[in-house]
């Protein structure tokens, strides 16, 4: 058998190895609303421009990036909220 038609006979099959971490999915919504972040809705259905908030009232820091970098944010605005109670 020549090696072109034995890869012609190869069954190939795609699998998703890694997964987007926008806000839209549930599981990301659930992990960053746990890190204490607040998350808006997209503008329009099908749209990936949800955000992730500072606040509840969605008035400071709104972002759209992946959750590991949006939940240190929210770590560093925390330490720095309690340093300036003090």
């Amino acid at each position: 058998m020549h090696l072109g038609v034995a890869v012609a006979q190869l069954k190939l099959e795609a699998r998703k190895i890694t997964r987007e971490h926008m806000p839209t999915d549930l599981r990301e919504r659930a992990r960053c609303l746990d890190a204490g972040a607040h998350v808006s809705q997209p503008t329009e259905p099908g749209l990936a421009d949800a955000r992730l908030w500072r606040n509840p009232e969605m008035t400071e820091i709104g972002i759209t990036v992946s959750g590991d970098f949006a939940e240190s944010l929210i770590f560093i605005y925390r330490v720095l909220e309690t340093i300036g109670e003090q």
